[in-house]
């Protein structure tokens, strides 16, 4: 009897994920998306998850004009690769407006909404396929030379250039090349809206990230990036630093304000 509970229990969690509208068919119904300006206007923002009783980001309020920088940083735990997720579609708010440009990101076909965002996450994803198809998968259309400048960029290029039709499980793919990998993942893509997430000390204090804050500075007016930053090097260069502390808060200001507040918090 037992085991037929559970059965059946298990036939009514397939039958409610059968029943659950795919991306794709809630966008047959939503407005073709133009280029993003990379506006970002977050209000009043909650978001939990539905096995934990504590909301991860809770009265959040940002307004980020295209073209300008936000450095999110705070605790573990506290939210911070959670409000990037916002961002990029793959996470739907519990409460509070989520906008870019304009547009209720609710509104918004997700898929080409993502396709528009270039994102860095702290554990990058790699699919069965060779590295070079690896790196164009936001770019298909990405020349030979469009890939080595990425790959230079993110001082990848040296340990990669023989290896680029080479299967990607075949690879040894250390924390460090991962990194840079997913940041030329990025720069190719060349978007309108860059996420960059926490990246390794080990990334961060070689050429891949000297190479990323001039990225960062030749991007300003261009690009809107919102970064993951606890380093001094990435908060000098942020426009709004936005301070995140799970249970309180948040903080959010600019530049000169927030670093003056941290410090004296500190």
């Amino acid at each position: 009897i037992p085991r037929l509970e559970q059965l059946r229990g298990s036939i009514a969690q397939v039958d409610a994920l059968m029943e659950l509208e795919t991306e794709a068919e809630t966008a047959a119904t939503q407005a073709s998306l133009g280029r993003l300006r990379g506006h970002i206007s977050i209000d009043n923002i909650k978001l939990r998850y539905e096995d934990v009783a504590e909301a991860t980001l809770e009265n959040l309020t940002l307004d980020l004009l295209p073209g300008r920088m936000a450095a999110v940083t705070g605790r573990n735990g506290s939210g911070k690769s959670s409000l990037l997720k916002l961002v990029k579609g793959l996470y739907t708010p519990s409460s509070g407006g989520l906008r870019i440009d304009g547009y209720d990101i609710r509104q918004m076909d997700a898929a080409e909404l993502r396709r528009q965002i270039a994102y860095v996450p702290q554990k990058p994803d790699f699919f069965p396929a060779t590295l070079r198809e690896n790196l164009a998968i936001g770019n298909p259309f990405a020349s030979e030379s469009d890939i080595e400048n990425a790959l230079i960029l993110a001082s990848a290029w040296e340990e990669c250039r023989e290896k680029l039709d080479t299967d990607i499980a075949q690879l040894s793919l250390t924390p460090s090349l991962a990194a840079r990998l997913s940041l030329a993942r990025a720069y190719l893509q060349n978007a309108s809206v860059v996420l960059i997430d926490e990246l390794p000390n080990s990334v961060m204090n070689g050429a891949a990230g000297e190479n990323l804050r001039t990225y960062i500075r030749q991007s300003h007016g261009k690009r809107t990036i919102i970064a993951v930053a606890h380093r001094g090097d990435l908060l000098a260069l942020a426009d709004i630093i936005v301070h995140l502390h799970r249970g309180v808060k948040p903080l959010c200001g600019t530049r000169e304000d927030m670093l003056r507040q941290l410090k004296e918090a500190a």
